[in-house]
């Protein structure tokens, strides 16, 4: 499967809150600010804040994603 073509991507809009694994094994919960076909080098993903911090921005890649809003992927 392309990177570019990542199901994932398509499952995020704004406003959604998600849980991805960041590259540390840690899991960080997120309100999607932007979802973004291009977030780095040509890979799909997100733009977002996380839950709980006074506007602390985030960006992940969208094979990331483990929930969007509860839900698991």
């Amino acid at each position: 499967m392309e990177f570019y073509k990542n199901e994932k991507y398509h499952l995020v809009k704004t406003g959604d809150t998600i849980e991805y694994a960041t590259f540390g094994g840690g899991i960080r919960v997120v309100e999607v600010t932007q979802a973004l076909k291009d977030v780095k080098n040509g890979y799909p993903g997100f733009d977002g804040v996380i839950v709980g911090t006074a506007n602390e921005t985030v960006w992940g890649y969208a094979d990331q994603i483990q929930k969007v809003n509860g839900k698991e992927v």
